[in-house]
């Protein structure tokens, strides 16, 4: 069988959405007789009737639907494929990332891609884990930019940088007078755990450091957002664990120290799909590798 052209396929499925050679012809801007004579061949070319041709108009026979059904499917796939390969071209770059990404330095690092690729039009997401990974999955994004997420079925997981975990503290807690802070030290406190995905990596880093120095920590889940959350600690509720790369809250009552003790830095990671490969996506993880080596991450 010889290749069948995209618009004979446009042609079809249009005439069966309108009912109507006649209206199809005028959406087409050509004669009714080619669109007649175009779809014929098409059905010569398949060996099978797919319209049934009456005064009133016309109508997909039960082989026509099934077959302009993938028809249509497939040329969905192809205007897909051509916006991304397009949107590549003119430098789009998809960038998700998540609450544990409001770091300055990321925000740095996209003000140097934008700088050194004047034709780059970043666009960024900001959602939950899992929607940034669906997204990575289903092409809507390039690149998502995640803390502690090592490994992602079907996924090139890149890490940038090693995050150190940092100790946010009551003021007038003992601790806040030490300038570094060990996993023993916060034997004696409760562990306050709020809302989002970051909170549930710093949690289950905070299980392996326990269990490594050999104690079972408090802890505390509230349903807050971040700030409230730091309010309770200046209270002397107990403490709370962020990383160093997000910003500190200004709040009075607390105190931010960095913990020094095996696992206590977390993976910060580019997630991009095996089937991604774009001339923007490889300049914007190259900048990410000589960014972190100039900061020193």
């Amino acid at each position: 069988m010889r290749k069948i052209e995209h618009r004979h396929l446009r042609y079809a499925i249009a005439a069966a959405d309108l009912g109507s050679f006649r209206q199809t012809a005028t959406k087409f801007n050509i004669r009714q007789s080619a669109i007649s004579r175009r779809i014929r061949d098409l059905e010569n070319q398949l060996g099978a009737t797919l319209f049934d041709r009456s005064t009133s108009g016309v109508v997909p026979t039960a082989v026509g639907r099934a077959f302009l059904e993938r028809a249509r499917a497939s040329l969905m796939q192809l205007n897909e494929a051509a916006d991304i390969a397009a949107e590549s071209g003119r430098g789009m770059l998809r960038i998700g990332f998540d609450a544990s990404c409001g770091a300055s330095f990321v925000t740095a690092l996209l003000g140097r891609f934008v700088s050194g690729h004047r034709r780059a039009q970043p666009v960024l997401v900001e959602a939950d884990v899992q929607d940034l990974l669906a997204g990575i999955r289903a092409r809507r994004l390039d690149v998502a930019l995640l803390t502690g997420w090592s490994e992602v079925p079907g996924c090139n997981v890149i890490q940038l940088w090693l995050d150190r975990v940092v100790a946010v503290l009551p003021e007038n807690n003992s601790l806040a007078r030490k300038e570094k802070i060990h996993w023993g030290d916060l034997m004696e406190m409760s562990f306050l755990g709020g809302q989002g995905d970051i909170g549930t990596v710093i949690h289950e880093c905070l299980t392996r450091g326990s269990s490594d120095t050999g104690y079972d920590p408090k802890v505390e889940h509230l349903s807050v957002g971040r700030d409230m959350l730091i309010g309770m600690v200046s209270l002397g509720r107990g403490f709370s664990l962020t990383t160093q790369s997000m910003p500190e809250w200004r709040s009075a009552g607390v105190v931010y120290r960095p913990i020094f003790a095996p696992g206590a830095e977390l993976p910060f990671n580019a997630v991009t799909s095996n089937l991604n490969d774009t001339q923007a996506l490889r300049s914007f993880l190259r900048m990410a590798f000589l960014a972190r080596t100039s900061t020193g991450h």
